[in-house]
């Protein structure tokens, strides 16, 4: 269920931040003599004219298409190149698309290199576009970096008060990203657990049938028998099949947490 949610979470920003940014790729299902093909950075560097050699990769870096940029570093990740770091480090040194550069940027962290998750950390932390920055807190979650949950709380906070001047479907968008990102990750979260459960809690009767269904989720990691009876209240209310389902998994999912509690302290 965990993976399933990173993968979700990973998925939602790079939709997200591809909409902004070309460096960021999004690959897209391919149909293709009556059968959907799952795409994959090998039929998209293929596609874009480069085999899979590692010179051939390297060369890739010098595209003028900041997406196959991206996709080129992350094929030299993926296969651990590590001969390919100085190349990858010179085209970094020059990147002038904020997507790419933050894909070169996990890159060169997936491949050993401090600075890539520095940068990735830098990029998460500054006054930059929302999706940037959230997919930054994407890939510094997926390489088991800390460094900017911080940063995440700050935007979910500016977005629940509607600080952030975006129209309301991509706030709901983005809003719902977040709380795709934090679902099972209470630990890593734990210092401002409380914080996020307010949100999460007040999130239950939002207008946007994907904000409540993401924040119902979300409450079965973070929420305590406070939040159960929020969760109720909700459900009681609730006209949205969808979302009414997935409100009665979590109050079954908080309810049966809660006995296993009481059960321990006996």
């Amino acid at each position: 269920m965990r993976i399933r949610s990173v993968l979700l979470a990973f998925a939602g920003a790079v939709v997200l931040c591809a909409q902004t940014f070309e460096g960021i790729p999004q690959m897209e299902l391919e149909f293709r003599d009556g059968v959907w093909y799952i795409p994959t950075i090998e039929r998209d560097l293929g596609r874009a004219g480069y085999p899979l050699t590692e010179e051939a990769l390297v060369a890739a870096l010098r595209d003028p298409r900041a997406r196959v940029r991206s996709l080129a570093v992350e094929k030299l990740a993926k296969d651990g190149r590590r001969g390919a770091v100085p190349s990858i480090m010179s085209a970094f040194s020059v990147e002038n698309d904020l997507g790419a550069r933050l894909w070169m940027a996990y890159g060169l962290a997936k491949l050993g290199e401090e600075k890539g998750a520095v940068e990735i950390a830098n990029t998460c932390k500054a006054g930059g576009p929302i999706g940037l920055r959230l997919t930054a807190a994407s890939l510094a979650m997926t390489l088991g970096k800390a460094g900017c949950n911080d940063a995440v709380v700050e935007i979910l906070r500016s977005l629940v008060n509607h600080e952030t001047g975006l129209p309301p479907q991509r706030e709901g968008s983005e809003l719902s990203y977040i709380y795709s990102l934090l679902n099972g990750r209470s630990a890593e979260f734990k210092p401002r657990s409380g914080e996020i459960r307010g949100f999460l809690e007040g999130s239950l009767t939002d207008s946007r049938d994907a904000v409540r269904m993401f924040a119902a989720n979300t409450l079965g990691t973070f929420g305590n028998a406070g939040s159960l009876e929020k969760l109720r209240q909700a459900l009681a209310m609730e006209t949205v099949a969808t979302v009414r389902a997935r409100l009665a998994a979590n109050v079954a999912e908080l309810e049966e947490r809660e006995h296993d509690t009481a059960t321990q302290k006996r």
